[in-house]
């Protein structure tokens, strides 16, 4: 992939390599469904009459003219409408999840097992920018067992929009703060490179948390959340404990960034390419582990322990 910063606002795709209009065409009628709506439009899903072929299809109703592939890994932007194959009891369509009702696309990691295994292979290797839809069989969506409005052995349809993909590409971008506090660990590496922490001589011990911009981005300003890549590493130890280079990015509210102590207050004003330094004390650090939205590991995996945390914001929507 290369490197892109993407802002999402009304459902509206503004900065998209790739990303192109749909002409309200229709597609998926090779595996008896059919799809009216082009990309950014909300879709309409029609099943024929035929049973669901018991695996996995995978349709392109419209490909993306950009470079940007998803690949495992990565964290997508994409707006999706979903509904059982099978009507309702009463006859009537079954919509199960829509996105395009909200007016800004839904972030998720694809290839990690964080979302249905239907959604992982279906989705791996398109290009974004491309309408796609997916036929998921029972096995790679919820199996034998009800899900809300989902009866157990349910075949489900899924028509994504692929807005943007952020993966080991994306980094910091812009201009590095000059005038840092005296104390501070060295934290070296540039662009999408996973940063290095070093706790020399210079490295005073953390008595009391806080955060410290170290390069202020030059790219777009925040939406509501934002995607960010984050290393954990130990003051005792200098070992890594959790890093998103080696995982994948993650998303988090913007108004959730007072999870971590003065994140916050530092990211104000900021922009997307920005890096932040959070310092957590052995006080603060002795209740149940530190999480963020779909991380697969926990923060701060041993509490009681002064962190430092390398926090890289490299998207927004």
């Amino acid at each position: 992939m290369r490197a892109t910063a993407f802002v999402i606002i009304a459902g509206l795709c503004l900065a998209v390599a790739g990303c192109s209009a749909g002409d309200g065409g229709s597609g998926g009628d090779g595996f008896g469904v059919t799809v009216a709506g082009g990309f950014g439009e909300e879709p309409e899903i029609r099943v024929g009459d035929g049973d669901p072929a018991g695996e996995l299809r995978v349709d392109v109703l419209s490909g993306g003219d950009g470079e940007d592939v998803v690949d495992p890994g990565e964290f997508v932007l994409a707006n999706y409408l979903g509904q059982t194959w099978a009507p309702d009891a009463e006859g009537d369509v079954n919509v199960v999840e829509n996105s395009f009702t909200t007016g800004a696309p839904v972030g998720f990691p694809v290839g990690v097992g964080a979302v249905l295994p239907g959604w992982d292979e279906g989705l791996a290797g398109q290009r974004v920018g491309s309408r796609v839809l997916v036929s998921i069989p029972p096995a790679l969506g919820y199996g034998e067992r009800s899900t809300g409005s989902i009866p157990g052995n349910s075949t489900l349809l899924y028509v994504f929009d692929l807005v943007a993909a952020f993966g080991e590409d994306q980094g910091v971008s812009g201009e590095p703060v000059e005038a840092l506090p005296d104390g501070l660990p060295a934290v070296s590496g540039e662009g999408a490179a996973e940063p290095v922490v070093e706790f020399g001589s210079t490295a005073w011990p953390v008595e009391e948390s806080g955060a410290t911009l170290l390069v202020r981005g030059d790219g777009a300003e925040f939406g509501d959340n934002l995607v960010v890549k984050v290393l954990t590493a130990s003051y005792s130890t200098g070992e890594v404990l959790y890093s998103s280079w080696r995982e994948t990015p993650v998303a988090i509210p913007v108004d959730g960034t007072g999870a971590l102590p003065g994140l916050a207050d530092a990211l104000a004003g900021a922009r997307v390419g920005s890096r932040v330094l959070v310092r957590v004390s052995v006080d603060d650090n002795t209740e149940e582990p530190m999480d963020m939205m779909g991380m697969a590991e926990p923060l701060a995996p041993t509490p009681g322990d002064p962190l430092a945390i390398v926090v890289d914001v490299i998207g927004t929507y």
